[in-house]
């Protein structure tokens, strides 16, 4: 059964970030995911005739059962065509030359508090011309526009770094952490990300024992990113699980699962972590179903401390 609240994600960055590239790899990704992409130019988004289903006004369906939408000049207004599509999951692509921080609120509106859900914001970053749109050349509302599009991120993608040097590349991101040093920060070229990191993957238990192996797409990735999984019949003390969450490294891009919590015990608790942004939902009653949590966490290969990890969430265990 489809969660009647869906998870939306913005993703912000200048012109030429690589923002397009990133949705045509969502839109034909083999994630299995119905996913709804409201873009601003629909015209960019190259889409391969074969693949589309139907054309209805604005709205291209294509055989996946994805769908890409034309933003309408009232993002609320553009929700209400998006959501009887039944996705599994929005992205809201803002204008290079947007502050996101007005469609951040909109989604956060309490009128649409009880269809959509803020789950990420992801700034592409492009890390040949960051230098020189950075510096700006003293026009103030240009800096202030780019530094906007990075605070207001969970994830920043450093984007076509094969078109800079291992010097200018570090410099980039040195000045990029500085200006957001609680995002995660990711290095890549032509927008090339496992979906897992992008959009809430639902997990996928391998086994039933405790502390067995739970799996997290990160496809042909694994150089470059890892996965570290805890399994538990235990109760976790919600309350300790939401501090420890909020010390975690900013190696961790993305944490998820399923819990069973000392707090709510007749109550599945689901949870979506992007970055140091959280949200805890109620996912319905355990009814016939073992009670036992489920939780992954991903991030950048070679830095997850996988025993501490283990030794840091069997702490948050009740009892």
């Amino acid at each position: 059964m489809r969660n009647s609240i869906l998870p939306v994600t913005v993703l912000t960055g200048f012109l030429g970030s690589g923002k397009t590239s990133l949705i045509n790899r969502i839109l034909k990704g083999d994630h299995g995911k119905r996913i709804a992409v409201m873009v601003n130019d629909f015209g960019r988004i190259n889409i391969d005739e074969m693949l589309i289903s139907s054309i209805d006004g604005n709205i291209v369906t294509l055989e996946n059962g994805c769908a890409c939408c034309s933003l309408a000049n009232d993002l609320a207004m553009s929700f209400q065509q998006v959501l009887p599509l039944s996705p599994d999951h929005i992205f809201v692509e803002a204008s290079g030359v947007a502050n996101p921080y007005a469609i951040v609120r909109t989604i956060q509106r309490p009128a649409l508090r009880n269809s959509v859900q803020l789950d990420s914001v992801i700034a592409m970053v492009d890390a040949a011309e960051f230098p020189s749109l950075y510096a700006s050349g003293g026009n103030a509302n240009l800096r202030n526009l780019i530094v906007d599009q990075i605070t207001v991120a969970d994830i920043i993608i450093v984007n076509k770094i094969d078109l800079v040097s291992e010097a200018e590349l570090n410099e980039v991101k040195r000045q990029v952490q500085q200006i957001a040093r609680w995002a995660r920060l990711i290095t890549t070229c032509y927008a090339d990300i496992p979906m897992d990191i992008v959009m809430n993957l639902d997990i996928k238990p391998k086994a039933a024992s405790p502390y067995s192996a739970v799996k997290a797409d990160i496809g042909n990735h694994h150089n470059l990113f890892d996965s570290w999984s805890f399994i538990s019949d235990r109760p976790f003390s919600l309350s300790a699980l939401k501090k420890q969450l909020n010390q975690l490294p900013a190696s961790i891009l993305r944490a998820k699962g399923v819990l069973m919590t000392s707090e709510l015990p007749e109550e599945r608790i689901i949870l979506q972590q992007v970055g140091v942004r959280s949200n805890f939902t109620h996912g319905g009653a355990w009814a016939k179903q073992t009670r036992r949590s489920q939780l992954v966490l991903i991030g950048l290969a070679g830095n997850l401390d996988k025993s501490q990890l283990q030794h840091s969430f069997e702490c948050c265990l009740a009892g």
